[in-house]
């Protein structure tokens, strides 16, 4: 884990980094677009193996001390969906404020009207928990904005799963996996 851990964060992570220019996110003007989506995927891997990287690296250390962390990355750009993507990525976190945020939140909201399409609880618990998230990353606008825009994706993927049942995960066609998991990455990227 050390090993692979080392990896992702040097050879990779920060080789990405060190290839996307300087201020091309601040001043995106001065770019062509298919410079800019490229730099944006580069950037996307490279904040994924530096996070995923770091945390192989912690876990291989703890688990020589006897300590056994869990997984904190599943492979969350091959999600279908952004419920799937936040159980795959930072994982730790992701599931705590799944258990202390959201559904506390849904629960409060069930009890006054359980019907599923109880719009205050398709609506709220997504946004009040990634609006949260952003919050716990800064406290920046940046931040929020993107905490808002996570749980606009998840209020958007809530209400079109009422106009059809919930497929088993992996029984859906394989084009409408392949079309759900280049959505998902192409949203969580931008």
């Amino acid at each position: 884990l050390i090993m692979v851990g080392a990896v992702r964060k040097i050879v990779i992570a920060d080789a990405l980094t060190q290839m996307i220019p300087t201020g091309i996110f601040e001043r995106p003007g001065d770019f062509g677009a298919p410079e800019l989506a490229g730099y944006l995927v580069a950037y996307a891997f490279a904040l994924y193996n530096d996070f995923a990287g770091y945390t192989n690296v912690v876990r291989g250390v703890s688990g020589m001390m006897g300590i056994e962390l869990t997984r904190n990355f599943d492979l969350p750009y091959f999600s279908r969906s952004f419920t799937e993507f936040w159980n795959r990525w930072h994982i730790s976190f992701s599931h705590w404020l799944r258990d202390y945020i959201f559904f506390p939140t849904s629960r409060a909201l069930l009890r006054r009207n359980p019907r599923r399409e109880n719009v205050a609880n398709l609506i709220i618990p997504p946004l009040f928990t990634m609006l949260i998230s952003g919050l716990w990353h800064g406290t920046g606008w940046g931040m929020l904005l993107w905490g808002g825009l996570h749980g606009i994706y998840q209020v958007v993927e809530r209400v079109l799963a009422l106009r059809r049942p919930a497929a088993r995960r992996g029984t859906a066609p394989r084009w409408r996996q392949a079309l759900g998991m280049i959505v998902v990455f192409a949203l969580v990227t931008l």
